[in-house]
């Protein structure tokens, strides 16, 4: 994931696993471990859908597994 902040996760939490990085080794994303809870600190809306920069991957994704919780 591309990375903005100057702050990152230093300890993750019981039943919470890292599942992104950002290109320099910095957790980026969280999963709980069997709940559908997902963490991130980068800002996935400003890459999805049409604000998608070339130079990242589309976190629309991101997006449509919220939509499918809140069901």
């Amino acid at each position: 994931v591309t990375s903005s902040h100057h702050q990152a996760v230093r300890a993750v939490g019981r039943e919470l696993t890292v599942c992104q990085w950002s290109t320099d080794g910095i957790p980026e994303g969280l999963c709980h471990t069997s709940l559908p809870i997902v963490a991130v600190q980068y800002h996935p809306e400003r890459q999805s859908f049409g604000l998608c920069r070339t130079d990242a991957v589309d976190a629309a994704p991101i997006f449509t597994h919220f939509i499918e919780q809140a069901r």
